[in-house]
């Protein structure tokens, strides 16, 4: 671990440059999105199932993750077509969006399965 030293706000003890009300900060932050997380996965978990609320939590992260790439793309151009965003941009939505359709392809083939089984 590395040595407490003196910096920061008011001479604040930190570790590695790193106050502790940073720390605190970055803890809470995480805290909160871990919560979030089991939130969710409570939510879907009780409408879907386990394999299919933990399938939809990750279609929203991805949907999420697309969003985001998508902003990000209003600011980073092309070099050569301005037009057009920047092509690892273009590279991380089309994986993003790849990904996206296989999870909804084996939860909508998870939906058959249980609609064949209530059936019968």
């Amino acid at each position: 671990m590395a040595p407490f030293r003196r910096g920061g706000f008011g001479g604040a003890r930190t570790v590695a440059g790193i106050t502790p009300l940073e720390w605190h900060s970055a803890l809470l932050f995480i805290w909160a999105a871990a919560r979030e997380l089991h939130d969710d996965l409570e939510r879907y978990e009780q409408m879907f199932g386990r394999a299919g609320g933990r399938l939809a939590v990750s279609l929203d992260r991805l949907t999420n993750a697309l969003v985001l790439v998508g902003q990000h793309g209003v600011y980073c151009h092309s070099p050569r077509n301005p037009a057009q965003p920047a092509l690892d941009i273009h590279m991380i939505t089309q994986e993003l969006a790849h990904a996206k359709e296989l999870i909804q392809s084996v939860m909508e083939e998870l939906r058959r399965s249980r609609d064949a089984k209530s059936s019968n």
